[in-house]
């Protein structure tokens, strides 16, 4: 029988932040799985941001920070997840 695939999260982080803050905050999570059990997946957002969402953020982690969509980008009719699923679809 073959072996089962390890389970994989995709990990997106919040607005004007990045992975590695994303990895700071699932870091406990990741340490309750077996090595080679769960894999974690940490994105940026597509969208450079010139800031951190807030001032402490900066503090924590160094930028870049992203965002995954804003108002440049979203045209009429386009939806935030079909946003989300075109810039992930090729990961």
């Amino acid at each position: 029988m073959a072996t089962p695939r390890p389970l994989r999260a995709l990990c997106l982080h919040g607005f004007r932040t990045n992975a590695s803050l994303m990895k700071l905050q699932t870091a406990q999570l990741e340490q309750a799985f077996s090595p080679g059990e769960l894999t974690f997946y940490h994105l940026n957002g597509p969208r450079l941001s010139a800031t951190a969402a807030d001032p402490a953020l900066e503090r924590l982690v160094p930028g870049p920070y992203y965002e995954w969509y804003g108002p440049a980008k979203v045209g009429p009719g386009m939806h935030f997840s079909r946003q989300v699923k075109f810039y992930i679809g090729g990961c």
